[in-house]
């Protein structure tokens, strides 16, 4: 069995993120989307106007290891309404 890099692995979710959105009727208007803030994976939206986005957090080694990180800390997902 192949190990993939961090780098594959994380293009293997960005593209099934975005399979998935796109299944469900969304329009990705953008991806690995970079401002002086960081950067959003995928911009996507919907008929109705709303605005989701997507990130996946990197975490440094020490931060992994600490008792108190959890998986859903370190990524975000949300949607702003018109």
């Amino acid at each position: 069995m192949t190990m993939l890099t961090r780098a594959e692995l994380g293009a293997l979710g960005e593209r099934l993120a975005v399979d998935h959105l796109t299944g469900r009727g969304l329009q990705v208007m953008a991806r690995n989307w970079r401002c002086r803030y960081g950067e959003l994976d995928v911009i996507a939206v919907e008929k109705c106007a709303e605005l989701h986005w997507m990130q996946h957090f990197g975490l440094s080694r020490d931060q992994r290891s600490a008792r108190w990180w959890r998986p859903a800390a370190d990524s975000g997902i949300g949607a702003l309404e018109p």
